[in-house]
């Protein structure tokens, strides 16, 4: 009966492979029970990998509440380890929520390090993802002590074009 579903998934460990094998399977009683658990169990050191496990599966519902989660708790979630491992597409969702509850140089911040976990691979993801860090919203003193320090920008004239523009918007305000 449907106990033996509940108790499968009253366990965080193996909730997500049920998920998909549910899913494969097409039943959807199980993938929306999976779900259900997946969404009371959100927590800031879960939250960033659920909302890209959710958007691999096109669960828009569970991947909702798992960016509302994330842009209310952007402080506690971009500090832990789980975020820096999200590709940049689903970090790029994330930080360009209009949603998001957080100051522009904590995303920036955020940026920074992910790129910093595979400096390499990711660098040239760096511009890409500063375009979605609303610069101009930054102070100009951390424009200048903050994002014009940063190594990464001193090696990128795409993200140096995006500094310039910031500096413009507060040197010449309309």
């Amino acid at each position: 009966g449907l106990g033996a579903y509940k108790y499968l998934v009253s366990t965080e460990k193996n909730v997500q492979e049920l998920y998909e094998a549910a899913h494969l399977l097409d039943l959807e009683f199980v993938v929306a029970s999976c779900a259900s658990f997946i969404g009371t169990s959100l927590s800031v050191s879960n939250a960033a990998g659920v909302f890209h496990f959710a958007g691999l599966f096109q669960d828009t519902t569970l991947q909702n509440l798992a960016r509302d989660f994330v842009g209310k708790h952007f402080a506690q979630v971009s500090r832990e380890a789980e975020i820096l491992t999200l590709p940049k597409d689903t970090l790029a969702m994330i930080i360009q929520d209009d949603m998001l509850q957080a100051p522009e140089n904590a995303v920036f911040d955020l940026v920074v390090r992910w790129v910093l976990v595979e400096p390499e691979q990711r660098r040239a993801q760096f511009s890409v993802l500063l375009e979605y860090v609303r610069l101009p919203l930054m102070t100009p003193l951390e424009l200048v002590d903050v994002v014009e320090s940063c190594p990464l920008l001193i090696e990128n004239w795409g993200a140096q074009q995006l500094l310039n523009e910031a500096k413009n918007y507060h040197l010449l305000p309309d």
